[in-house]
């Protein structure tokens, strides 16, 4: 019966394409509550007689599709972050991307443009967003690799406000824009003119709990991309195209309290290594400055043999009356199971992982 309906608005919407995800549903439903004049911004509308008799068959499709979408939404697909893949089993590496992801299948038209917001994998330090452009209008310029977002955003909901309401513009720039921005999928046969990105984002700055405690709560995030094109070139589209998405602790957090940390940093009281589907960090109660010489994590070590190396280096410090928490790390450059980390490497030197009743000691290899 649900069948026969969807076919029945398909047929009302006079197009021959049958939904595959929750994104192309969510394209169709978006195109056709335009065509029927249910969309803030609608297409221009057929002739009056043309429109009059079309109308209620073209509210059918879009209720229907848009109920096929919710549906579908609840697919996750890892083939949206090719790149973060790990290698090996495909279904386990699907299995961990479903556990730390959420399908979203949202999308949004500015100019000859739509985007889908497709999902999200997140691990509380760092969200990655895949979202696909597609163009709208025949003729519209074509996209290949060298299209990029000029400008991107990706804010707290509940900081963004609060700024808002101060009167603040002018945002603090750890808290704006993309750590890397990747070209996950080229157009294919089946979608000629699609192109599938990922953006990864840095969600350090914005966690509000302490270094050393695992944040709670689900956040509120608004993502908005502005200006596609290509870089010194005049953009085919400015946008925006504005996105919320609700991101919660990851589930895979791998928190192992230290004996002490190598390098010299002062403290160490509370030390601990937190590992992270997408990070890696050594966390400490540090009552001065790290020494100088004090490296960061660089790669760990899987227990299949596999090394994973970092992407980008980051510190961060959090000051709470007397005390001080300082953080070092990095964004790992592909998805891991903090489970099966065996070794981690800090500046040039290789720790093996050991544990001692609750806590475990970094013991350099020979």
């Amino acid at each position: 019966m649900k069948n026969e309906a969807l076919y029945r608005a398909l047929g009302a919407l006079e197009t021959g394409e049958l939904p595959q995800d929750a994104a192309q549903a969510g394209r169709i439903a978006a195109r056709a509550l335009q065509l029927a004049g249910l969309a803030q911004e609608s297409a221009p509308r057929p002739a009056q007689s043309s429109w009059r008799k079309h109308r209620w068959k073209l509210a059918l499709a879009a209720a229907a599709l848009l109920a096929l979408t919710a549906c579908a939404v609840a697919a996750f697909s890892s083939d949206w972050f090719r790149s973060y893949t790990p290698p090996g089993d495909p279904r386990q590496a699907s299995a961990l991307l479903a556990e730390i992801g959420t399908a979203v299948g949202e999308s949004r038209t500015a100019g000859d443009y739509t985007v889908t917001l497709l999902g999200t994998i997140n691990d509380g330090y760092d969200a990655v967003i895949a979202f696909s452009v597609e163009p709208q209008r025949e003729g519209a310029a074509a996209l290949d690799s060298r299209c990029v977002f000029a400008e991107n955003l990706l804010m707290q909901e509940e900081l963004l406000l609060g700024l808002e309401e101060a009167g603040e513009t002018d945002f603090p720039r750890e808290l704006l824009g993309a750590q890397s921005l990747r070209l996950e999928r080229w157009p294919s046969e089946e979608e000629p003119g699609v192109l599938l990105f990922t953006a990864r984002y840095q969600l350090k700055n914005l966690v509000a709990a302490g270094a050393l405690q695992q944040p709670a709560e689900e956040a509120v995030y608004r993502f908005s991309l502005w200006g596609l094109g290509r870089p010194g070139e005049e953009p085919l589209a400015e946008g925006p195209w504005e996105f919320s998405v609700t991101l919660s602790p990851s589930p895979r957090s791998r928190d192992l309290p230290l004996d002490g940390i190598p390098d010299g940093r002062q403290g160490n009281a509370q030390a601990m290594l937190r590992i992270t589907p997408l990070n890696l960090a050594l966390i400490w109660d540090a009552a001065e400055e790290p020494s100088p010489g004090a490296a960061g994590p660089q790669a760990v070590l899987l227990a299949d043999g596999q090394q994973v190396a970092r992407d980008e280096g980051w510190t961060t410090t959090n000051q709470t009356g007397d005390e001080t928490i300082r953080a070092s790390g990095c964004a790992l450059a592909r998805v891991i199971d903090p489970e099966q980390v065996r070794a981690v490497q800090i500046g040039e030197v290789w720790y093996r992982l050991e544990q001692s009743g609750e806590r475990w000691a970094l013991r350099a290899e020979e």
